[in-house]
């Protein structure tokens, strides 16, 4: 049988506002098409603000026959204006959990002459509308600083994040990073607790990095920085950059299995309010320098308990000093730092940190 969601015989339905996912044509009947909608001859569909994906059939498995809808979401091309093919991103379709996740196309993305959804707001597409005003308001920002595209052979994504708390409540939940490939679910790489999370706290991290391994699929992906809470799964704001690995693709790879355990720098270590470090190290410690060896640059992680005049300097094995790194006073805090080799020969180098109280060195390699 021919549309598993909805069969159009010698008529012209209206659809309006419809979530038609998870049918299924007559998988009995040889040449059954449109697992979502079918128009039979003589039949037409037309309407707006509708999101048919993710229907199976033997043919067409989305729609088939006459159908000229407007401001819809399907996952192949639709005749008409201002409609899209991306994933709808339903908030867990797998038990059948049709909402729309904050993150969503198809938020205020409907017919903007059809009327604004109950919370005021433009209207979205599908049968259930994202309340925008359920959720307390974050800025978040997420960019890519480099490393796209990231090599077969793997490699750094490098990324910064600036997420502030601007609902004007004290709230408590989750911040964490995730990733998602070619589409697919949310694979989690690190959070963090918001406990009595003030007004106006932020994380402030422009120079975050990822290593990227080299077994990871070619293929688009999309990082995100995301608040809200991880039990049950809830995104109240999100912020994202998209990046690419070269390579061969596999839209069965098991990421959860196969992420790296260390070498990664954490962007929620710190929590800052203004000018204030509300994060504070309870003791000196020199974390090291990631990635090493490295070419051309790495990055030196350092954690200091209190306000102090540091000096952060690099040698080569001569004793020659090359880099001048750091040299002035910092507060209390985590502190990067990069050194740059773009200019110097392939081979072994120290730094040296010095504190009122501490010293450290450490190697690094460079290789060319």
């Amino acid at each position: 049988m021919h549309g598993g969601g909805v069969l159009a015989e010698s008529c012209a339905p209206d659809l309006i506002n419809n979530t038609i996912t998870q049918n299924q044509a007559d998988p009995f009947f040889p040449d059954a098409r449109g697992g979502g909608i079918r128009a039979n001859p003589g039949a037409m569909f037309v309407g707006a603000n509708n999101i048919i994906y993710n229907n199976t059939g033997f043919g067409d498995p989305e729609y088939s026959g006459n159908v000229n809808l407007n401001y819809s979401c399907c996952s192949v091309v639709l005749s008409g204006t201002g409609n899209i093919t991306n994933n709808p991103r339903f908030v867990d379709p797998a038990t059948d959990d049709f909402n729309l996740q904050s993150s969503s196309p198809c938020i205020d993305t409907g017919d903007p002459l059809s009327p604004n959804d109950p919370d005021g707001t433009r209207a979205d597409m599908g049968a259930l509308y994202f309340d925008q005003t359920a959720y307390p308001s974050w800025t978040i920002n997420a960019w890519l600083n480099g490393g796209s595209p990231v090599p077969p052979g793997g490699g750094n994504l490098l990324w910064g994040v600036y997420a502030e708390n601007t609902s004007g409540q004290v709230l408590n939940g989750d911040i964490w990073v995730a990733f998602e490939y070619e589409g697919g679910l949310p694979t989690i790489l690190l959070s963090r607790a918001l406990v009595n999370y003030q007004p106006g706290w932020a994380v402030n991290r422009p120079d975050n990095w990822y290593p990227v391994p080299p077994d990871w699929p070619g293929g688009n992906y999309m990082w995100y920085v995301r608040t809200g809470d991880l039990d049950p799964y809830v995104v109240w704001e999100e912020g994202g950059f998209a990046w690419f690995k070269d390579g061969v693709a596999d839209g069965g790879y098991d990421f959860t299995n196969n992420l790296p355990t260390s070498g990664y720098s954490d962007p929620f270590d710190e929590i800052i309010s203004g000018t204030a470090e509300l994060f504070v190290p309870e003791s000196f410690e020199v974390i090291g320098a990631y990635p090493n060896p490295f070419n051309p640059s790495t990055v030196i992680s350092y954690h200091l308990p209190d306000a102090s005049l540091v000096h952060m300097m690099v040698y080569d094995l001569s004793g020659r000093k090359v880099a001048d790194l750091v040299n002035g006073w910092r507060d209390a805090g985590v502190h990067e730092v990069t050194f740059d080799g773009s200019g110097l020969a392939s081979g072994l180098y120290i730094y040296r940190l010095t504190t009122g109280d501490h010293t450290a060195s450490g190697k690094m390699i460079l290789v060319k």
